[in-house]
């Protein structure tokens, strides 16, 4: 790893320890600005997302239950994104939100928190869960786009066997295959195999007709 990395490591490492420690040591303060940046986020931001020809507006990024603990999902996240989804949803429009990191812990409070997609969802074994372990507790109420976790398409971390046994399964948790948009989650790393890439998309022809039958 560079020193450029190791900075931004740091730095960002940095910044969600002081989050916490505000929450802790200024709580009323932390709230207050918490309140001045959502003021604003309704006074000028909502109006231009309503307005918009976005038929998805996204709220949050990088979320995680690690990070984003149940509880401070339910106090800060939650009441916000039931707002404005309720505001997108007599547009027309859905609300989604960029779920990239540890996902278990919020599964079950997804569903209600009005949020309408997920997007990056990135399962075992880079992290807790399944797609299998998401449908079952999302009820068909949120969409996933995701799936595919990025170690996945890396030859030095997954055989070629467990690659195509994975993949196989995936597609047997997203059966039938609604509200379900294959993606890698968080991204395609640089030490990807290209291969790899190009076999999830012969998977996707011969496996990805939707409804996807429930055993294969």
């Amino acid at each position: 790893m560079n020193s450029d990395r190791i900075v931004c490591i740091k730095a960002i490492s940095g910044t969600f320890n002081q989050v916490f420690f505000h929450l802790n040591d200024h709580l009323n303060e932390a709230e207050h600005f918490l309140k001045v940046l959502t003021d604003f986020h309704k006074d000028k931001l909502w109006p231009a997302c309503l307005e918009s020809p976005a038929e998805v507006i996204h709220a949050g990024a990088n979320l995680s239950g690690v990070m984003t603990s149940p509880s401070l999902f339910e106090k800060y996240f939650a009441p916000y994104s039931r707002e404005l989804s309720a505001l997108l949803h007599k547009k027309g429009k859905l609300l989604g939100t960029h779920l990239d990191g540890e996902p278990k812990p919020l599964l079950g409070l997804i569903p209600g928190s009005g949020l309408d997609v997920v997007e990056a969802f990135t399962p075992a074994p880079m992290f807790h869960c399944t797609v299998g372990d998401a449908r079952k507790a999302f009820g068909g109420k949120v969409i996933i786009l995701g799936g595919i976790p990025s170690v996945l398409l890396v030859p030095d971390a997954i055989s070629d066997e467990q690659f195509e046994t994975q993949m196989v399964e995936l597609f047997r948790e997203i059966a039938p295959g609604d509200n379900f948009i294959l993606g890698v989650g968080d991204n395609i790393m640089p030490e990807a195999s290209l291969e790899r890439v190009k076999r999830v998309a012969e998977m996707v022809e011969s496996h990805g007709s939707v409804p996807i039958p429930a055993v294969q």
